[in-house]
């Protein structure tokens, strides 16, 4: 896993994780609920996000000190899921060093509409999705569940791929979707600012923010995209 982050970061210039869990951080006040902050992570890799969000809101009320006590109270869980079972097994064994303590309390083999399906209604705080979206594509299903499952005020945070004027189209959008999502060249989805809005609101879901920022490199490219956050 260290030769694979190292490849992903250095190499590729990969700051997906970053991205959303600053998008996080700047509204974490818009989320705040009593009792247990639940977060769900949608593909977590090795946990390079998962770990980002344990460190920054899943240790205490001090923000600053990482402290096993303050995770062992359960004020914070993070419940992870992906398709790679390779990844699952790295994921579960990742640690915040300066506490011992494992990023997940929970990580499973499987695809993340399916996930979230099996979640109960109203019950998480936060959904985040670092370089997922641009492999599912429609998003009506995923967003309507990130709804059912949201408590009143939960944040959704993923990266996008944004469509540049010389993209070819190399499909149309499933039917009854919004204009703007595309299969690029890369093979992988891109999503325009107005489809992620149009779905997202059909779902129940409001755009609180869409910035605009550099995801990796592919080549000796930038890969353009976005950090949103929507709220329930």
């Amino acid at each position: 896993s260290d030769r694979f982050e190292k490849e992903l970061i250095e190499d590729l210039g990969y700051r997906g994780h970053t991205i959303v869990s600053d998008a996080i951080n700047r509204h974490r006040d818009m989320s705040q609920t009593e009792g247990d902050v639940v977060v769900l992570d949608l593909g977590v890799g090795t946990g390079l996000l998962g770990q980002l969000l344990r460190e920054s809101i899943g240790l205490g009320d001090d923000e600053t000190c990482v402290s096993s006590e303050d995770i062992s109270r359960g004020k914070v869980i993070i419940r992870g899921v992906d398709l790679s079972s390779r990844m699952v097994e790295i994921s579960r064994a990742r640690t915040v060093d300066k506490a011992h303590v494992s990023v997940y309390d929970t990580v499973e083999v499987g695809d993340a509409t399916g996930f979230l399906q099996r979640m109960g209604s109203s019950g998480i705080d936060i959904i985040t999705a670092s370089d997922v979206f641009i492999y599912i594509g429609a998003l009506d299903e995923v967003f309507r569940e990130a709804s059912r499952v949201l408590k009143k005020g939960g944040l959704v945070a993923f990266t996008i791929e944004t469509l540049s004027s010389n993209e070819k189209r190399r499909t149309t959008a499933p039917a009854g979707s919004a204009d703007g999502l595309m299969l690029l060249q890369s093979g992988r989805f891109g999503h325009s600012k107005s489809y992620v809005k149009d779905v997202s609101e059909k779902a129940g879901l409001t755009l609180v923010e869409w910035k605009e920022d550099i995801l990796r490199k592919q080549g000796n490219e930038d890969v353009k995209g976005a950090a949103v956050l929507l709220q329930f």
